[in-house]
C-alpha cells in the first residue's frame, strides 16, 4: 500500500462513485450531531474509547481541524503522568494493567465480565483508567473551552466501570453515545450526503 494513492485506485475501479476520506474522529463527532443534535449551538469535546483516545472538538456544530483534515488539538499524544495520554487511556493501558495484576484476560470485554463478576483488582483498574480519563479531558479543555463531554467508542459500553473514577475528577456535563459502534459511520454517511465543508473548520 506505501506510496499507492488509495483515492486514485478506487476512483478508477468505481468511476461513477464519489470517494472521500474522513479522519475517524471527524467522522465520529459529525456522527454525534447528527444523534445530539442541540450540541449545534454549543461547545463539547467528543472522545473515542478503543485502541486509543480519540478526540475532537465541536465548536457550535463545527468540527475544529488543522490543514492536514485531523484534529486540531489532539488528545492522545498530550503529556500525561510519565508519559502520554495514550499509555493511560486505551486498550493497551487496560491490557497491560490487568497483565500486571495477574489477570489473563484477553480483551476489555473479558476484562468487564470478571470485574463485574466481582474482580476487585479490575474493579480497581477501570477505575483508575476513568480518573486518568478525566483528568485527560480536563488537560483538554485548557486548548478547547467546552462545556460538556460526549463519550463512545467500544470502551464507553463499559462505562459502568468507568464512571466512578471519571465522576470523581470530572465535574462537567456529559453523556454517552448510542450506538458506539456505528456512530462513526452514521457521521462519513452525513460527510458523503452533505459535503464535509458544512461540518468541518480550520484553526492554525
Amino acid at each position: 500500500m506505501y506510496n499507492i494513492s488509495l483515492k486514485d485506485e478506487l476512483s478508477k475501479a468505481l468511476p461513477s462513485a464519489k470517494v472521500i476520506f474522513v479522519h475517524d474522529s471527524t467522522a465520529f463527532a459529525i456522527g454525534v450531531l447528527k444523534q445530539k443534535s442541540e450540541l449545534m449551538d454549543k461547545n463539547a469535546a467528543v472522545i473515542m474509547l478503543g485502541t486509543g483516545l480519540g478526540y475532537s472538538f465541536l465548536t457550535k456544530g463545527k468540527v475544529l481541524l488543522n490543514k492536514e483534515q485531523t484534529p486540531l488539538h489532539p488528545l492522545w499524544n498530550r503529556p500525561f503522568l510519565d508519559g502520554i495520554s495514550e499509555d493511560y487511556v486505551s486498550t493497551r493501558a487496560l491490557l497491560s494493567a490487568a497483565r500486571n495484576c495477574g489477570c489473563a484476560a484477553n480483551t476489555v470485554l473479558d476484562m468487564a465480565i470478571e470485574a463485574r463478576n466481582g474482580n476487585d483488582r479490575l474493579m480497581n483498574i477501570f477505575s483508575n483508567y476513568g480518573l486518568n480519563l478525566g483528568l485527560c479531558v480536563l488537560n483538554a479543555r485548557k486548548s478547547d473551552a467546552f462545556s460538556e463531554v460526549v463519550i463512545g467508542g467500544q470502551i464507553s459500553l463499559s462505562f459502568d466501570l468507568i464512571q466512578g473514577g471519571f465522576e470523581k475528577v470530572c465535574k462537567m456535563k456529559y453523556s454517552l453515545t448510542a450506538n458506539p459502534d456505528k456512530c462513526a459511520v452514521y457521521g462519513l454517511i452525513d460527510c458523503a450526503l452533505k459535503g464535509k465543508e458544512n461540518y468541518c473548520i480550520y484553526g492554525e
